[in-house]
């Protein structure tokens, strides 16, 4: 948790032996002690607390009952992270000054620093007896109670705060953190927006609003509150990805507007690209060396894609090099770290330390997985130290980065001469499919169509609610209204404000709230059995389904998808392509609405395509984990005797 700080210099009348009276000796030492203490905040303010440290210690042997000097110190080792010295010179100031809010407010920094939780819950409750108005501790017990688990107690405390200060941002913040937790959304809200009118903290409180909005899937509310985020942080790298990240679900925005402001980007964080020297060329052949870039090697989509190109990579023709930028560490990081050649973990390292790794390991095509999602490091990208460098699966649009040379697609997602104004990057398409997927979990079995059980049609929706905007509702809405027997059953919806606004939504079209099935968070092994309530899913638009789509395909359950003119508006075109199931593709919304309608009087053949999905799913590109391997390695081995001449090849390269 955080944000609150710590008491950089106690400000307060003479401690026990400073008084005047002492006679002309010890007035000198008085004025020695006073002056390096002075420099010694100095230094601080410098950042070199070393020095400082040295300096309070000088300090000491003019003044050596001083509280104020043992408080410097211990503010000096504590800015180090050196806890155990920290709170030992904490507690020294307190002995000789034992009613010091301000001393044991900074004893409760460090002993929370330093991973004694009790300790500093109990010293901020000191802080608190001597100075019941001290805002920063009332924060920061709330805080302490709060990584304890005490999350009432914490809840109780920041209202404490927020009695002293309403319009606190720090405290607003932290509490709208807790209440969202808690399932208590529209106050989350409330005390967000409050917080937004910090100066301090007004990009933090816009860019978590932009997510929650987003997550509902109000789209055009999120945009705007990470338009704000971004301009109040401009030099914020996260900030500017996640308004692009956003702007990419807005059903009507133009394929210009999304490259212009992609651009803006790379303008913003441009940098000088690195000298990289490639290694000379033999009639020898080598090895090529690969690496990947992302922050999403645990159990996320991601590498559910991502683990079978891996582990089917020809070791005999590449070397693969893992760069994690993320901290987390489950059976999914574990099974991919063994699988991989090389692994770094670049998580805390800035992008030079970071290029350095990639130079050091000599990569030749560097390997983008993010994209401007979470923990994306595109502005290590924009450095090019690598000397071919390509984004492929996390993002399903241009980084934006000229110094990326190919957008790995294929020819259902970028159809030649559909898409390539859209991006900085050529495009490199696979014959088939851009995705190989594995599932997570052994399958469950099919089921029998509800519908024969129900005596109507059960439409679905699993993906995340960020992607069912208005105009997907009402799509969806008149399907229903066409159906009156038939319902639908929502999934990921992850607390009630999501689902009031879905009922709401919905209702507001004729839909009654009875006829939709919502559902929140599952355990995985649930998530699957809950398609075996669904007849068929409804795919979003603009932005369709990828795993959810392969995993209803998986159940035995087929999607409707509407057909877009954006890569990630045609991914369902790409899978049901691959699948032969054109027939369930739309151009158009009437007739996408047409489709789903008709098919409350195909009971029969909806029944006989349930128990052969799973088999064309598992007997297609989709799942051929060795073809996919081999066509991406075909892939790198043509961009990359292609190369020298990216500056004047074609806009994209067909394989």
């Amino acid at each position: 948790m955080g944000f609150f700080h710590w008491i950089s210099r106690y400000i307060g009348g003479n401690s026990p032996g400073e008084g005047a009276g002492k006679g002309e000796a010890d007035a000198e030492s008085n004025a020695l002690g006073e002056r390096l203490i002075e420099e010694g905040n100095v230094l601080e303010e410098q950042g070199k607390f070393a020095e400082a440290i040295e300096k309070y210690r000088a300090a000491l042997t003019a003044l050596p009952e001083s509280a104020r000097v043992f408080l410097n110190l211990g503010n000096a080792f504590l800015a180090l992270n050196q806890t155990e010295q920290a709170t030992a010179n904490y507690r020294k100031a307190l002995c000789l000054q034992p009613d010091s809010s301000k001393a044991y407010f900074n004893l409760g920094l460090s002993l929370s620093s330093g991973g004694d939780l009790a300790g500093a819950v109990a010293a901020y409750r000191d802080a608190l007896r001597f100075n019941p108005d001290f805002l920063d501790a009332h924060i920061a017990l709330a805080c302490a109670l709060e990584d304890q688990g005490d999350q009432q107690a914490a809840l109780a405390q920041y209202r404490i705060a927020l009695g002293i200060n309403p319009v606190h941002g720090p405290a607003n913040f932290n509490l709208g953190m807790l209440l969202y937790g808690l399932g208590e959304v529209e106050e989350a809200i409330a005390r967000m927006q409050t917080a937004a009118q910090d100066p301090g903290f007004c990009a933090g409180a816009h860019g978590w609003l932009g997510k929650v909005y987003l997550e509902t899937g109000l789209v055009e509310k999120a945009v705007e509150h990470y338009r704000l985020a971004h301009q109040f942080a401009p030099e914020d790298v996260a900030a500017f990805s996640n308004y692009l990240f956003s702007l990419n679900f807005l059903p009507d925005i133009s394929a210009d507007r999304l490259l212009q402001e992609h651009l803006e980007y790379a303008r913003v964080f441009s940098a000088p690209a690195l000298v990289v020297a490639e290694i000379a060329e033999t009639d020898i052949p080598r090895k090529l060396r690969v690496g990947y870039v992302s922050g999403d090697f645990f159990s996320h989509p991601v590498a559910r894609f991502f683990e079978p190109l891996l582990e089917h990579h020809d070791r005999n023709r590449f070397e693969l090099v893992c760069y994690y930028n993320n901290t987390v560490v489950d059976a999914t990081t574990l099974r991919l770290r063994q699988s991989a050649d090389g692994w770094r973990a670049i998580e805390g390292l800035n992008d030079l330390q970071v290029c350095d790794l990639i130079r050091r390991d000599a990569i030749d095509i560097l390997v983008d997985l993010s994209g401007h999602t979470a923990r994306g490091r595109l502005t290590v990208f924009a450095r090019k130290p690598a000397p071919l460098q390509l984004t492929w699966l996390g993002y399903l649009g241009t980084t934006g980065i000229s110094a990326v040379d190919y957008r790995i697609c294929d020819v259902y997602t970028d159809p030649p001469g559909m898409t390539e104004s859209a991006y900085v990057e050529k495009l490199a398409r696979l014959p088939h499919s851009q995705w190989c997927y594995r599932p997570p979990v052994d399958l469950p079995s099919v089921n029998d169509s509800p519908m024969i059980q129900n005596g109507f049609l059960t439409f679905g929706s699993f993906n995340n609610p960020t992607k069912i905007n208005l105009p997907v509702i009402a799509l969806w809405a008149r399907v229903l209204a066409a159906l009156p027997d038939a319902h639908m059953v929502i999934g990921g919806v992850r607390n009630s404000f999501v689902a009031k606004h879905l009922v709401g939504a919905f209702g507001g079209l004729g839909i009654a709230a009875e006829r939709l099935e919502l559902i929140g968070g599952q355990r995985l092994e649930d998530y699957f059995l809950a398609y075996r309530k669904v007849d068929v899913v409804l795919d979003p638009f603009p932005y369709n389904g990828a795993t959810t789509t392969l995993d209803a395909l998986l159940m035995g359950v087929p999607v409707i998808t509407l057909a877009g003119c954006r890569s990630l508006a045609r991914g369902g075109v790409s899978l049901l392509s691959n699948l032969g199931l054109g027939d369930f593709i739309a151009s158009a919304e009437d007739e996408y609405a047409n489709k789903a309608v008709s098919l409350a009087s195909q009971s029969e053949y909806l029944a006989c395509l349930r128990f052969s999905l799973r088999e064309m799913v598992r007997n297609s590109p989709l799942m051929d984990e060795t073809g996919f391997a081999n066509a991406m390695e075909s892939l790198f081995l043509d961009l990359w005797s292609c190369r020298g001449n990216s500056a004047t090849g074609p806009r994209s390269l067909e394989h």
